[in-house]
């Protein structure tokens, strides 16, 4: 699985593995297992990527699709919605995530965050466009 693969899938799950996260943490009785320090530290990881990448949305001028990206995948609201909330067209909430993805994948990752995928300087070069 490459690493955008990989990004996408966590994403897709944020909310039950932050949840996740939130129940190990809670619960200091129970012993703490090598997969779930990954889980942990991944998750760590993913939140630590967001942040930086909000940092530079907001210093770039793209926040809008930062935006875009954190209530699609972290407070779970549909496309449609948030087309209707920043008054955009009908493919752009997804466009702008999909940038916002990539992007974190690199935060992840590394450059193992851009391998194999030939558009990805072009991605990362556009995030302020449109």
């Amino acid at each position: 699985m490459k690493a955008l693969e990989k990004t996408y899938l966590y994403m897709q799950h944020y909310r039950e593995i932050g949840q996740f996260v939130d129940d190990l943490k809670a619960n200091k009785e129970r012993n703490i297992d090598e997969k779930d320090m990954e889980t942990v530290i991944i998750f760590d990881s993913i939140n630590r990527a967001l942040k930086r990448i909000q940092e530079d949305a907001m210093t770039a001028g793209y926040v809008y699709k930062y935006n875009a990206f954190v209530m699609h995948y972290i407070d779970g609201i549909p496309y449609e919605s948030i087309r209707m909330i920043l008054n955009c067209g009908k493919n752009t909430p997804k466009k702008w995530s999909d940038k916002i993805m990539k992007l974190l994948s690199i935060k992840i990752f590394g450059i193992r965050g851009i391998e194999n995928e030939q558009d990805s300087h072009k991605e990362f070069c556009d995030l302020g466009a449109e």
